[in-house]
């Protein structure tokens, strides 16, 4: 299981703050020095060996995932030209993503069958962006550390967010009546505006409630423990005029 930074941190500053040092800890989790070492040390840390941790140190692991989300945030975000760049060039991005998650050059190639020739077109561009350190070979190091996002309202943010609505759209048209995984709920009711405006109060903590949950999902769950869901929601002043324009009869009336 790969446990993030932040929670090994969070594990470490735990045992600093009520002094218990490794050959204790080891002591009480009934191991040897090296292994407690290696397991507060180690990004693929077993969830069983993270409980022994916890419980060696009388917290829960919920105590544990507070305290590291009160941490500062590490995020990465590209810069205005870089985001340009990936929003005209989306592919460039999903290169990056998959070196970023290990993947070697040639893992890339046969995963996305694509030629060497594009592979060194993909690392020489990453690498003048200083996302990437490539010396040759099948080797290259992602440079970007944490999680990465972006503005909604920025270049890639708008230009993901269309590209997740198109592909959202036909999903639903060809999944209606079909799909059980996928829940649409489309509907109009008629409210006040201070009701429409609490209705999108609600919409937001709605979204922050679940987007809590992914992050400590996320610190807790293996990938494919999980599912990735797309949520869609939309409150606005829906004018309904559109709706009941007639236009001009063009040719012969049809049955």
């Amino acid at each position: 299981m790969a446990i993030p930074n932040d929670v090994l941190s969070s594990l470490k500053e735990i045992a600093k703050r009520k002094g218990v040092r490794y050959p204790e800890l080891a002591k009480r989790t009934k191991v040897s020095l090296p292994t407690i070492k290696r397991w507060m040390n180690s990004d693929s840390l077993s969830l069983g060996d993270l409980f022994k941790i916890c419980g060696a140190l009388e917290v829960s692991l919920q105590d544990v995932l507070a305290h590291a989300e009160k941490a500062p945030p590490k995020s990465f975000r590209f810069s205005e030209d870089q985001e340009l760049f990936f929003a005209k060039n989306p592919s460039y991005l999903g290169y990056l993503y998959e070196l970023k998650n290990g993947l070697t050059p040639s893992q890339i190639e046969r995963k996305h069958g694509i030629k060497k020739a594009s592979t060194r077109i993909y690392l020489k561009k990453l690498q003048e962006m200083r996302l990437i350190a490539h010396d040759g070979g099948d080797s290259a190091r992602c440079l970007v550390r944490g999680h990465i996002e972006w503005s909604d309202h920025g270049p890639l943010g708008v230009t993901s967010s269309r590209g997740m609505i198109e592909r959202f759209s036909r999903r639903v048209l060809s999944s209606l009546g079909k799909d059980s995984s996928l829940y649409l709920s489309l509907w109009t009711r008629l409210l006040t505006k201070e009701e429409n405006q609490q209705l999108q109060v609600d919409f937001q903590a709605l979204h922050e409630k679940y987007r809590r949950l992914s992050e400590t999902n996320q610190k807790i769950y293996t990938r494919d423990q999980l599912v990735k869901v797309f949520c869609m929601a939309s409150a606005d002043i829906w004018d309904d005029q559109e709706f009941y324009k007639i236009g001009e009869c063009q040719g012969s009336a049809m049955a």
